[in-house]
């Protein structure tokens, strides 16, 4: 028997999925489709704020590029693609920027998508940047699924996103 469908949004969940965000420990950032920072979870901010593997020019126009400039050119089509509906993945190179906490990591993995809304329909120009800097600690999605009170069900769902599936492969997958 499937589960019943989710209860509408409320005020207090978009609050409830910053949380969520915020205590994942992957940086995550909202784009524009021109690449300006819409939102940043806190460990994205924290990226953005040691300019690596990503800075944002907020003195200019607050755009998103790589810290290394041989990839700006790539990372701009592909923050395009994406803002289109297209995921796209690519590495970017280690930090160049002296005296960066990040300085002598490897490269990061970028993962870009279309920002989908709660029906899986891509919201048209924004994009939801995922950075794997491997230096993440992992999830506990146990204590996540205790502190948003979710049922097991619920909490498979988490299990699932957290591990990279879509909500259609998700719905599939389970029933």
């Amino acid at each position: 028997m499937a589960e019943p469908a989710p209860p509408l949004p409320t005020a207090a969940q978009p609050a409830r999925l910053l949380r969520l965000a915020d205590a994942l420990g992957w940086p995550l950032l909202v784009l524009s489709a021109a690449g300006r920072v819409e939102q940043a979870n806190s460990a994205g901010q924290a990226v953005l704020d040691a300019a690596a593997p990503v800075y944002c020019t907020a003195a200019q126009d607050g755009r998103v590029l790589p810290s290394a400039p041989s990839a700006a050119a790539g990372f701009k089509q592909a923050v395009q693609q994406a803002a289109r509906g297209e995921t796209v993945t690519l590495a970017l190179p280690a930090a160049v920027h002296e005296g960066s906490p990040l300085a002598h990591t490897a490269d990061c993995i970028a993962s870009l998508q279309p920002l989908l809304s709660a029906g899986e329909a891509p919201q048209p120009g924004r994009v939801l940047l995922s950075l794997d800097t491997q230096r993440r600690p992992a999830p506990d999605l146990h204590s996540y699924a205790q502190a948003l009170t979710l049922t097991p069900a619920q909490a498979r769902v988490l299990h699932s996103l957290a591990h990279g599936l879509r909500p259609a492969q998700i719905a599939a997958a389970l029933g």
